[in-house]
């Protein structure tokens, strides 16, 4: 479980950041927490070629 702090949706491929690193943030300072969702991917490049792109992976609503 996370805390999401980009207002991320149902089957979107986040990208998080866990441990002392989760806590860094102005609205994570020092609280008990392990786990934050920072980011919401668009696209994914593999050696100059889109392995993944969000609108051909869409699962809102679903």
């Amino acid at each position: 479980m996370a805390l999401d702090l980009v207002g991320s949706g149902v089957g979107e491929v986040v990208l998080i950041s866990r441990g002392n690193s989760a806590r860094e943030t102005e609205v994570t300072h020092q609280k008990a927490l392990d786990c934050v969702i920072v980011g919401i991917v668009d696209l994914v490049e593999q050696n100059g070629q889109v392995v993944f792109r969000k609108e051909e992976h869409s699962y809102a609503g679903k």
